[in-house]
Order: structure tokens, then sequence, then C-alpha cells
């Protein structure tokens, strides 16, 4: 114990049993544990969805040829330049995968999320206790869609986060976090919305700086101007009939966004009622968040974090000073209970993770079966399959059969080919597969086209619970099993 610490002991009345490590020493963070550690489990908790498979087998493909592909090898119908803006994201999925499995994939992710959680924790810093821990639930649990799914939206949390905390603080480094954002996820057009509207709120050089460092910052990718292209023609574009960019008000996609966005809308108000003192810019970005995340579900978890950071932290209300509390055993007895539980709560939501990802909707996945007939015989060429499948046939039969659509609709395809399978799957062109060339049709069983096909001399050759697949050429048809057990990545 340092003499200075000694000196402040002797100068107080510490009772008898009583043992102090330092002054600087609190049992805040041990009393703040339990909280961050669920936090931190129930973000991490993992699902399957439609998107693991691709960018898990990007990654490791770039692992092993050290290559940014610019002709998609994995489409047959894909008609522009692959403008893969997530590719160091792939990169971190596919190695952690590849040298650790789900369990230095859920680390990684675990990183992630702690990350997002430091930096919600300094950007909080002049919020008390238990209202800071609070706040950060808020983003954590409006956050959930985005974090439970194996995709590069869960790095654009934490960065999102760092953009808003630097914005606040003024500071000049923040070009420096568009330079990893830029090639990790387009979620940082989102945070350089907030840099332009801080700048034109309250413009001075030395933002108009860091702003001119924010644009050139995004241009270190290896696609250069090209990412700014891309990612304009997709927004220009849309993503018409995504669930995920749905508006909130769509309840038929799930009531859970719209009442999350109510909630925050409405302690948007409180605080406009209440007078927060808050600068203009903060108000501005956060209504412009709050438009945009009602026009599209996906941004419900970015007006969290801004509201939270911009206009809550402003908040001030007498909390509980746990620095003032000395430390001895039964204090550090009571205050351990928790931990542990939180501890062993983490470790129950977390134990599946490692060991299994299940899968968001199973019915919305062909039956294992499926795979199976494809690997036994040996069907190789083109197959025009379900948009939601692509990605999954790319993982499992890549290496055998070319898909003809999949989730990277506006980074890979043309507009009028997304179009055109719409039209497919609803009955409106039956002639589609000969006019692409397919050599196979992968499709739901209970799609119009499976039986236009069937009028049109093509052949079920396999036949199961969810799936059908048809031929040109007339086989024995094999009659597929549900799934046993099969509802797990990376399991077919």
């Amino acid at each position: 114990m340092a003499a200075s610490d000694i000196s402040a002991t002797l100068q107080h009345d510490v009772p008898p049993g009583t043992f102090v490590l330092s002054r600087r020493l609190s049992p805040l963070p041990l009393a703040r544990l339990p909280v961050l550690v669920t936090l931190i489990a129930l973000g991490v908790r993992g699902v399957t969805d439609s998107d693991i498979w691709g960018h898990m087998l990007f990654g490791i493909n770039l692992l092993e040829t050290r290559a940014l592909p610019v002709a998609d090898p994995y489409s047959f119908t894909s008609s522009q330049p692959w403008i893969n803006h997530e590719w160091f994201s792939d990169v971190l999925f596919g190695f952690a995968y590849s040298h650790g499995g789900l369990v230095l994939l859920t680390v990684l992710r675990s990183l992630s999320l702690a990350s997002a959680l430091f930096v919600v924790n300094r950007g909080l810093r002049s919020v008390s206790w238990p209202l800071r821990d609070l706040l950060m639930s808020v983003i954590v649990v409006s956050s959930l869609p985005l974090l439970g799914a194996v995709r590069p939206q869960i790095f654009s949390i934490p960065l999102y986060a760092l953009t808003l905390v630097a914005l606040s603080n003024d500071a000049v480094w923040l070009p420096a976090v568009f330079v990893v954002w830029a090639n990790i996820h387009g979620g940082w057009l989102l945070g350089f919305g907030a840099v332009v509207v801080r700048t034109v709120c309250a413009p001075t050089r030395k933002r108009l700086f860091v702003l001119a460092g924010c644009v050139l910052a995004t241009l270190l990718t290896p696609y250069g101007i090209a990412l700014w292209t891309s990612l304009a023609e997709a927004i220009m574009r849309g993503w018409n009939g995504v669930v995920e960019w749905e508006p909130v008000w769509r309840l038929s996609s799930g009531k859970q966004p719209m009442i999350i966005w109510l909630l925050l809308a409405s302690a948007l108000c409180w605080a406009a009622y209440r007078q927060t003192s808050a600068e203009a810019w903060k108000w501005v970005w956060t209504a412009c968040v709050a438009i945009a995340s009602l026009r599209a579900r996906r941004h419900v978890p970015f007006f969290a974090a801004t509201e939270v950071l911009l206009i809550l932290s402003s908040i001030r209300v007498r909390g509980v000073d746990l620095s003032k509390l000395a430390w001895s055993p039964q204090a550090a007895f009571v205050l351990a209970i928790p931990v542990a539980v939180a501890c062993y709560l983490a470790a129950t939501i977390l134990t599946p993770t490692v060991s299994c990802l299940p899968a968001v909707d199973p019915p919305m996945r062909p039956e294992a079966s499926a795979v199976r007939f494809i690997r036994t015989e040996n069907l190789r060429g083109n197959v025009l399959t379900w948009f939601d499948w692509g990605l999954y046939a790319i993982w499992q039969v890549g290496d055998q059969m070319r898909v003809s659509i999949d989730n990277r609709r506006e980074t890979v395809y043309s507009a009028q080919t997304v179009a055109d399978h719409w039209r497919f799957y609803s009955g409106g062109a039956p002639d589609y597969p000969d006019r692409i060339g397919a050599d196979y049709v992968w499709l739901p069983v209970t799609l119009p086209p499976v039986e236009q096909l069937q009028a049109q001399h093509w052949h079920v050759v396999y036949r199961g619970p969810r799936s059908t697949i048809l031929s040109r050429v007339d086989r024995p048809l094999t009659v597929g099993q549900p799934n046993a057990g099969g509802q797990c990545f990376p399991e077919p």
C-alpha cells in the first residue's frame, strides 16, 4: 500500500475488519460486472440466417487465394463486377471459423460487442450509475436482431458508437475509424451522415478537415471510388422484399421493432420536454436516424445508440456512489454472488452457441436429404434456386453447381435479373430457366413454377417435405426425408 493510501486510511474512521486496497479502487466495477456479462451473453447468442453461409465461404476462399475476385465465380447470371464491401468482415469470420470453429467465432463476436460496450461506457462517463448500465442495456436489447446473426453488421455497432463519441469530443482521429469501417460493412454510410450533419450544423476549419479526412478514408479500400458507386446503386435500387429493410409499421414482419421504436421515440419526446441540454446537431442527427429507422427496421439499433449517446447522455440524476464504500470481506462476498450468477447464466446462454448455431426459421431451409441427393447423384451445372437458398447452395454444393441468385443481389446481380427471378417465382415466367440456361431448378415445393415446369417437360428428380429439384433429364424420383437434427450451422 502506498504511503498516501495509508495516510488517507488513517484520516478516516474505518471500522474494524475493513481493509482498504487503494482509494483508486471501488466496488463499482464489480457491481456492474453482472449486467455487462449478461448483456454480452444475450447479444452473442447466435443464430443461423441465410447470409452466414456466404460470409463464411467467401472469407475462407479469400484466405486461401489471398485475392479478391473481380468476376463472381459462384453464379452463372451475375452481370456486373463483384464489389464485396464486406470483404474484411468475411476474412475475420473465415479465419475465426477455420482456426477455432464456433468457439472462436463466438469469441470474435463477444469481442465486438464488448468493444461496443466499452465505447458506449466512455460516451456515458458523465452519467451516474445505475442509469448508465440501464442506457447500455437499451442499446443491446434494441440491437439483438442485428447482434444475433453472424454478419458484418455486428461490427458496425461499435464503429458507429465510436464515431458518435469522437464527434462529441471533436476528435481528429475519426478518419482512422472510416478506414476500417469502409472495408468491413456498408453501415459506414450512416456514420458518415453523422459527420456531415455535425460539420454542417457547426462548421469550423477543424471539422471540415476531419470531414475531408473521412471522405478520403473511405477510398482506402481495394475498390476505391467504385465502393461509393456500388453502394449508391444499391440504395437507389432498394431492398424490396427483404424483411429487415421493411418499415417498422409493417407488423406482418414482427411487432418487436415497432414496440422498440415507439419506446425510443417516447423517451426522445420526454427528453425534449425536459429541455435536455444537447447541442443542436445532436438533435438534428437523432431526428434523422429516427426517421430512417421508421422507414427501415434495420436502423432501429442505430436509433437507440444515437439517442442514448447524443441525447440521453445529457441526463443528470443522482445515482449510487459506490466509490465511497470501503472494501470489506462482507461487501466482497455480497457483490460476488450476483457476479457468479451472471457468469452461470452467460455460460448457460452461450453453451449452445459454441456447439450449434440454430436456424432462425428452419422451414426456410431445404432438407439435408436434398444436399445428399445432389452429392450422391453428382449433379453438376447451373441451378436456378430460391433467393434465400442461394448462399446455402453455394456453401453446400458450390463445387458442383453455380446458382442463379443469392443474397448478394445488389452487389452482383442487375435489377433486371432480380426482377426476373421474382416474376418466375410468382408463376409469371415459366420459360425463365430455359432463357438463362439452367440445368436444374431447386425450389420450395409450394411455388407455382414447380407444376408449370413439369408441363414444359421438366422432370421432378427429387421431392422432399420442403424442396423440389427438377431436371431437364429424366431419372428415378428420390423422395427426401425431413431433417434429422440438421438444423445447425454448418450441417446441411
